[in-house]
């Protein structure tokens, strides 16, 4: 499957969608999965689809939530830190590495 097919079997998937969302699924597939051929067989695609809508909304609740803690946390006084408050700082960076993987697919180690 070429990277054009793929776009126009996700439009189908999601009619609705605009090209910038389009782009996005098909980015999000291609890390998840850089064979396209793979995508061929009956139901590959929908499946894949699926998985990465619902990984893609449970980044977005996550980022919402620790956005939340994080302007929460920003709004306290420093003297008024506490070990709870690195917790929010240690998750909010988990969830920004998850997405950056997600969007960048995994990435090599420089030697």
């Amino acid at each position: 499957m070429e990277l054009c097919e793929l776009l126009g079997r996700i439009s189908e998937l999601r009619g609705d969608a605009e090209p910038t969302e389009l782009c996005r699924m098909a980015l999000l597939i291609c890390n998840r999965n850089p064979d396209l051929g793979k995508l061929d067989a009956p139901g590959a695609l929908e499946h894949m689809y699926r998985e990465v809508t619902l990984q893609l909304q449970s980044a977005t609740d996550q980022h919402g939530a620790v956005a939340e803690e994080l302007d929460s946390l920003a709004s306290t006084e420093p003297c008024q830190f506490s070990p709870n408050h690195l917790w929010t700082l240690i998750r909010a960076i988990k969830v920004q590495s998850h997405i950056l993987h997600m969007y960048l697919g995994p990435v090599e180690a420089i030697a």
